[in-house]
């Protein structure tokens, strides 16, 4: 922690590098607080988002699956090709 205790929100996040630290803030409507991006992360225009979606296996097991016509499909090669197969029985429950 920068400031020695989670319980004790900060005033500011000092710029710098910062790893496995996490910060609280104390949100206050009439004041504007403005948290410094140092790495890029979440900028917008250079900072890339994710999108995947999983489910879970027979094996309680998380599986990278895509959505090809509105099917639930599985990610295979073959012949050093990408094929996505639509999967049977479509999962019921989908986590993104």
């Amino acid at each position: 922690m920068m400031n020695g205790s989670a319980d004790i929100p900060v005033e500011s996040i000092q710029i710098g590098a910062k790893s496995d630290v996490y910060f609280v803030v104390q949100y206050e409507s009439e004041k504007r607080f403005d948290i410094p991006d140092d790495c890029g992360a979440w900028d917008s225009l250079s900072g890339t988002t994710v999108y995947r979606l999983f489910t879970v296996s027979s094996e309680n097991k998380m599986k990278n699956v895509s959505q090809k016509n509105e099917q639930i499909c599985a990610k295979k090669i073959v012949k050093k090709k990408i094929t996505y197969v639509p999967m049977e029985p479509q999962p019921e429950d989908i986590i993104t």
